[in-house]
């Protein structure tokens, strides 16, 4: 018996326009191209909580958060936290910064995000210089930095020359991984 051929690319392909890029995409998946990532070390700096609160739960309460924590790999006052700031920030919208508040200009920039125009939300803001990104429309541009073809959210306010390069991500197990599907993508400055 005669193993089935693999027909999938095993680079990425060199997009001319949007749609084609779109096109592939529609059929394709990340995991098509293993070899086009590579597993990175990442280090994460826990921010300085400044001060502590109190609060008080009955004993059934407790256990149920250290189980749920366990079962997580983090500690029972992790989750807590993690849980309140996501009801907090539920309440804000998913944007932690604010300040100065975006520019909503969408159409001076020949843009339409759906999370703005659909969802009532802003893009995803950079306040280093302003512009906003939505993750919604996904487009292949070139890295001006080093001519490097790369997918990203699209931008759509704001003084950035290109999109925001997307950070492939897959589950394995209850942990997301992401990698880096070609460094050259990340070079900004």
């Amino acid at each position: 018996m005669t193993e089935p051929r693999d027909t999938h690319p095993r680079k990425l392909p060199t997009f001319k326009d949007e749609r084609e890029a779109a096109a592939f995409w529609d059929i394709h998946s990340p995991e098509e191209f293993p070899e086009e990532f590579e597993e990175v070390k990442a280090t994460f700096v826990r921010p300085l909580i400044k001060r502590g609160l109190t609060i008080k739960l009955d004993e059934g309460t407790i256990e149920e958060l250290k189980e749920i924590a366990k079962e997580r790999g983090i500690g029972p006052s992790t989750l807590a936290r993690m849980w309140i700031l996501e009801r907090l920030q539920e309440k804000k919208g998913w944007h932690v910064v604010d300040n100065p508040p975006p520019g909503r200009g969408y159409q001076d920039y020949g843009a339409d995000p759906p999370t703005f125009v659909q969802f009532g939300q802003d893009p995803v803001y950079c306040v280093c210089h302003g512009s906003q990104y939505d993750p919604m429309l996904l487009v292949v541009n070139v890295n001006d930095k080093n001519g490097t073809s790369y997918v990203g959210a699209r931008r759509v306010h704001g003084p950035a020359p290109r999109a925001l390069p997307v950070i492939p991500v897959k589950a394995q197990g209850e942990n997301l991984v992401g990698g880096m599907a070609e460094p050259a993508w990340y070079v900004y400055c």
